[in-house]
């Protein structure tokens, strides 16, 4: 007993002896958890630069999102991925952008203007070689719409945020297409062979299609040329009002310390303001004819005819218009679409106005009187007036965002127009040849009959569309 009892007290000593110096060792201080520092994302898919959430101290966040239980923010300002506060939207308080425009626009409706026809003269009675409707008739111009083409401009556009919330704004645009300039132009020598020029018109004297020769072969030589232009332009002021707004500067569906720094959201806006816009149009047919001596014994041997119609139409449209526009953002691609409608009152303005010269081979003035054919003392002068009018618009743009504060993009426009007057609605296709002024000097007809052609307002709407591309400007 004494044996076994020395020896268990031996054992437990030993043990002790053998595990004290492991105790008595100093323990190795523990790795902090401290906060990581704060480090750049580089990211290409994102925009602006981004501070690393810290493990230990993680950034406030807001909104109940999956692994966190902070709460959301208010939707005037969404809190800044950085510093917990900022505007929901792209930065930057001010902005300008510039865009190239390649538009096209509806074509203005004229009727045949110049025509051709058979060199054979007409039984007595008959229709003058290139009049509507006689066999052979060709329109070499007009009977469609004309300016229909793609028009290039531009639009410039500038505006600024009133408070740091970016909820109330201001922005002001630009835009015009043309000028244009389009020019048709046929001459005929008169010699044999030649072709016949002519402008169709439909007689009121007669009740028949009839035309005006300029060249025929063996009696005449002569040109035409129709040339027609149009300005379109348009500014606008706005006041931007935010509706709705949604930003989440990360990735929602992981916890804070492992989510992407992934940007999305979306802004609604309301816009109203006044809205201009001024179209000016001009449609001029000009012709000269030199008539083959001894066609015309007498005074007019050998004389030129030089004469013109000209047709000047202006529409200044002065109104309010109101609308929305909605913006929609990932990391650095973007997309906005807008619309908005003004209502007003076109001021409108026709002037018609025309006139012939007969000069003899020597140059001397034979006579000079207004009008030629289309244009005449019956509907020649000045004509306004004042009409209500609509002119929705209708954008949708595709971006990216190259930097913090720029960024490009390129879009489609629609616009529509009502109630505008333009040059070939103001034309009357119906004359009393025997007024036109060289019926009766040339070849002795005297005016008798009603007064034709007169002016008549024809308003129509007028659309234009294409594409825009251009860039933007924040700071």
């Amino acid at each position: 007993m004494v044996v076994m009892r020395k020896t268990y007290l031996t054992s437990v000593f030993l043990f002790l002896v053998g595990v004290s110096p492991v105790l008595a060792q100093t323990p190795a201080p523990a790795q902090s958890l401290g906060a990581v520092a704060p480090v750049q994302h580089n990211s290409p898919s994102y925009p602006y630069p981004v501070l690393a959430p810290s493990i230990d101290a993680p950034a406030p966040v807001t909104g109940t999102l999956p692994g966190d239980a902070a709460p959301c923010p208010p939707s005037c300002c969404i809190p800044d991925v950085q510093d917990g506060k900022g505007p929901c939207g792209p930065p930057g308080r001010f902005w300008i952008s510039a865009e190239y425009l390649l538009w096209w626009t509806k074509g203005d409706p004229v009727p045949p203007l110049v025509t051709t026809g058979p060199a054979t003269f007409p039984p007595p009675g008959g229709p003058q070689p290139g009049a509507l409707g006689t066999p052979g008739t060709v329109v070499l111009f007009g009977g469609n719409d004309i300016n229909s083409g793609p028009s290039s401009g531009a639009r410039i556009s500038a505006g600024f945020w009133l408070n740091d919330c970016h909820t109330w704004g201001i922005e002001g645009s630009y835009f015009f297409l043309g000028p244009t300039a389009n020019v048709f132009a046929v001459s005929s020598s008169g010699g044999p062979g030649s072709i016949v020029l002519a402008r169709p018109f439909f007689d009121v004297s007669t009740g028949l299609q009839n035309a005006e020769l300029d060249a025929f072969p063996g009696l005449a030589s002569g040109s035409k040329t129709v040339s027609s232009n149009s300005f379109f332009q348009s500014p606008e002021l706005n006041l931007i009002r935010n509706l709705l707004c949604s930003c989440q500067p990360c990735d929602c569906c992981q916890p804070c310390e492992t989510r992407q720094p992934v940007v999305r959201g979306y802004r609604v806006d309301l816009i109203a303001g006044p809205r201009f816009l001024f179209l000016n149009e001009q449609l001029r047919i000009s012709e000269t004819t030199s008539l083959i001596p001894g066609v015309l014994p007498g005074t007019f041997d050998g004389a030129t005819i030089n004469a013109f119609d000209e047709f000047d139409t202006s529409n200044q449209f002065y109104g309010a218009q109101v609308g929305a526009r909605a913006e929609v953002w990932r990391n650095r691609w973007f997309a906005n679409i807008t619309g908005k409608c003004a209502f007003g009152v076109i001021h409108q303005t026709v002037d018609i106005n025309g006139g012939t010269r007969i000069t003899s081979p020597t140059g001397a003035i034979l006579l000079v009187a207004p009008g030629d054919l289309l244009a005449l003392p019956s509907n020649i002068g000045h004509y306004e007036r004042a009409v209500f009018s609509v002119v929705p618009e209708a954008n949708v743009t595709l971006g990216y965002q190259l930097t913090e504060r720029l960024r490009i993009f390129a879009g489609y426009t629609f616009l529509y127009w009502s109630g505008v007057e333009r040059p070939g609605d103001a034309i009357d296709f119906n004359v009393n040849s025997t007024r036109v002024p060289t019926a009766l000097p040339l070849f002795g007809i005297p005016p008798t009959g009603p007064l034709a052609p007169l002016f008549t307002w024809h308003p129509s709407g007028i659309w234009a569309m294409g594409i825009n591309v251009g860039a933007q400007l924040r700071f």
